[in-house]
């Protein structure tokens, strides 16, 4: 007790200090985790639009290509 600076009972803090602060640091978490869940669903729901465009731009140019073997093929056919 020695080692302790000076200070007053006003300086010491009770339980109903304690509980507040708990409150509002739960609040605070709750905020701050709730904004990172609404950031998050952002990004993930463009990361899912880009990765669909994309998909469906694979999936064109593999038909085009199918079609134009299958054409390539049918006038291979007619020719010969």
């Amino acid at each position: 007790m020695a080692h302790l600076p000076p200070v007053g009972w006003a300086d010491v803090a009770t339980k109903t200090d304690l509980d507040h602060l708990e409150r509002v640091l739960r609040a605070d978490l709750r905020a701050e985790i709730a904004g990172l869940r609404a950031e998050f669903h952002q990004s993930f729901g463009a990361f899912r639009d880009e990765i669909h465009a994309d998909r469906r731009a694979a999936q064109r140019q593999m038909l085009f290509v199918l079609v134009v073997a299958f054409v390539s093929l049918l006038v291979a056919v007619a020719t010969s």
